[in-house]
């Protein structure tokens, strides 16, 4: 970039108005939603203004963390929804029944053949199947007098399957369900039972394994085969439904009122010189948002547009001086740019601020002075006391029009900026913070 160009740049008139207009608008984006009452207030405050008469008829919005706490108690007094499949007890039978039968052929080919290194093509594992085709060997050898029979395995199979779901057997574990209840849906009827009336997988195999120990006596090595082979059948026929419990939490989070209260048209939300209490604080926050969702397009434009001009009246007398008194910063771009950072900057920091939800004086943590000894030390003291009124002002009109804290800004603001225009060494700056303090300190007291 030559030098001609850089120049043209720097003292662009329609640069200039670019500058400015996108300073105005980023600056409007940081007003608070229009509605009908312009100041914030706090407990424990006075209204001044007077009385407060609703203009229409409203409801009482609970505080956000109250309603939250509701809708988080609502929805844990819903229990994990399960539903039963009818057709899972009998499918299962009918499965050990045919593969029973399938299996005794299955070991009486293995046998038939022989080899003792036969291919398992089975779901068992090769210990458990090596037990079944020995205990099929022996019940072909000895025939009647043989202790267990293969039939013996397919009996107590069928026993087991059939007390597993006489009980109810849960397709979630208990330690995955929080309540020590959950609630069983049957078409449009929801039963709520205790969790331990039903069993959940590791119950079902103690159960299997009791009833085999003390009933079966088939053996260790037996034993466990047969829970093997039993395992592989069993399914849950109480199935969780996450969709239908999502929904009845839903459901139970509607349900929360979402308001304590109305208030009617005409109806007195405060009177003046009332101390401000939650309750009232909660019906002035309730009617504030009330008459914001009333506010249609053509009301929210109108607004912006105020918001629009407003901070033109505020900027207009900065920029006057500039223009008359100050060429070299006017035909500077980058000067101007730079004032811009600064004045958004300050207004940025007053916008989080005044986000925060709290009954502490937060508005101190705007540091309005800051922009007065930045704009003092890199041009001079007026520019820094100009900018001060300007940048008080429009954080005052961010907090709600407040007057008293935009004054009080300009008295600590004009401090800084008078106090650090000379500065040579580092205690001046402690100086000047000294006289900030005490712009602040007199401002509060008067």
């Amino acid at each position: 970039m030559n030098t001609e160009e850089k120049n043209k740049i720097e003292t662009s008139r329609r640069i200039k108005i670019l500058l400015v207009l996108v300073t105005i608008i980023l600056i409007v984006l940081m007003f608070p939603k229009g509605e009908s009452i312009e100041s914030d207030v706090s407990v424990g405050t006075i209204w001044i203004q007077d009385d407060l008469i609703a203009s229409t008829t409203f409801e009482i919005l609970k505080d956000p963390e109250v309603y939250a706490r509701e809708k988080k108690k609502a929805s844990e007094n819903i229990h994990m929804i399960f539903q039963k499949n009818e057709n899972v007890p009998q499918t299962v039978k009918d499965s050990i029944r045919n593969f029973g039968k399938r299996f005794l052929t299955i070991l009486d080919q293995s046998i038939l053949t022989g080899g003792t290194e036969q291919q398992n093509n089975t779901f068992l594992s090769q210990s458990s199947y090596d037990v079944f085709k020995s205990l099929r060997r022996r019940e072909n050898i000895l025939s009647a007098s043989a202790n267990k029979k293969m039939q013996n395995v397919f009996d107590v199979s069928l026993l087991l399957a059939g007390k597993i779901y006489e009980q109810g057997l849960l397709d979630v574990s208990y330690d995955r369900i929080s309540k020590d209840s959950i609630a069983i849906r049957e078409g449009r009827i929801e039963r709520v039972l205790p969790k331990l009336k039903f069993l959940d997988m590791l119950a079902a195999q103690n159960l299997i394994q009791n009833y085999l120990q003390n009933n079966f006596r088939g053996g260790e090595e037996l034993n466990s085969a047969v829970l093997e082979y039993i395992n592989h059948f069993i399914v849950a026929d109480y199935v969780y439904n996450s969709a239908l419990t999502s929904e009845a939490i839903k459901t139970a989070e509607d349900r929360v009122p979402r308001n304590e209260g109305i208030v009617n048209e005409n109806e007195r939300i405060v009177a003046k010189h009332d101390r401000i209490t939650k309750d009232i604080k909660a019906k002035i926050d309730s009617y504030r948002i009330a008459k914001g969702e009333e506010i249609e397009f053509w009301g929210r434009f109108a607004q912006n547009l105020g918001k629009f001009l407003h901070i033109i009246a505020v900027l207009t007398l900065f920029v006057i001086y500039v223009f008359l008194f100050r060429k070299n910063i006017y035909n500077d771009n980058v000067k101007i740019l730079l004032i811009a950072i600064v004045v958004l900057f300050v207004n940025a920091i007053a916008f989080l601020v005044f986000r925060i939800d709290t009954n502490m004086p937060v508005e101190l943590l705007v540091f309005v002075p800051v922009a007065s000894m930045l704009l003092t030390i890199i041009f001079d003291s007026r520019i820094g006391f100009y900018g001060t009124i300007m940048v008080a002002l429009i954080a005052g009109a961010l907090r709600g029009n407040d007057y008293v804290f935009a004054v009080m800004n300009i008295v600590a603001g004009g401090l800084g900026a008078y106090t650090v225009r000379d500065i040579k060494n580092r205690s001046q700056i402690f100086r000047s913070f000294f006289y900030i303090l005490t712009g602040y300190i007199v401002s509060i007291i008067a």
